[in-house]
């Protein structure tokens, strides 16, 4: 881990943290710059970590407000559940029977920074605005699972999810790697969302973006001004 990457995600956490004071809640984590072209300009050992608050996350009338937005992109992912705490170095089998579920979720992002300075990505909690989530269901794997993705009614994007996305249960450990070298683990009830499974989409108000993960659920968004 470099300097940078250590600062930067003392900075996120440490912001975190006064958010909770102030009475928010943290819901779980987001996990970001998975392609390995990005790590290796950054100089990542894995994937990159934010958190997801309670206040960033989409009511049930799935409308999201891009009201001072700079730059702002929708990204179509997969969500786990987690029904068990897990230990900072988990093997696969312990990650895998940690999962209590998958789901389909979007996240909102706005790229308000510069893409060049990994400490400030970091501490900016890697973009991260807003997150919908679909129901949990009761499925621990993406074989068979197609993703679709729909812009106002056409569909933009298709994809077999267990191509397009990282094992779930890989990702917890990578994550829960990750976390641990700042002092936070994953717990019973995290929900996490895994990285975008397509390239992330820009939007402006009126959009309106419906993403399908067939037995793991559908969630949709529209965007106000």
């Amino acid at each position: 881990m470099t300097e940078a990457v250590d600062r930067g995600m003392r900075t996120q956490l440490e912001q975190c943290q006064r958010a909770l004071a102030l009475g928010d809640r943290r819901i779980g984590w987001k996990v970001a710059l998975n392609q390995k072209a990005l790590q290796d300009r950054f100089g990542l050992e894995r994937p990159a970590v934010g958190y997801l608050l309670a206040s960033a996350e989409v009511g049930s009338a799935g409308i999201h407000a891009l009201a001072g937005c700079t730059s702002p992109r929708m990204e179509a992912e997969v969500a786990i559940h987690l029904g068990r705490d897990l230990s900072a170095k988990p093997n696969a089998e312990e990650a895998a029977a940690a999962i209590a579920g998958l789901g389909a979720a979007i996240e909102i992002v706005d790229i308000d920074r510069a893409f060049d300075d990994i400490e400030a990505i970091l501490s900016g909690n890697v973009f991260q605005r807003a997150v919908r989530f679909s129901a949990r269901f009761e499925h621990k794997g993406l074989a068979g699972v197609r993703a679709i993705l729909h812009r106002n009614g056409k569909k933009i994007n298709s994809a077999d999810a267990s191509v397009a996305a990282d094992d779930p249960a890989e990702v917890l450990v990578d994550l829960a790697a990750s976390l641990a070298e700042h002092g936070e683990f994953l717990r019973k009830g995290d929900r996490i969302i895994a990285g975008s499974l397509f390239p992330p989409s820009e939007v402006s108000p009126g959009d309106r973006f419906a993403f399908d993960l067939g037995p793991l659920g559908s969630v949709e968004i529209e965007f106000s001004a």
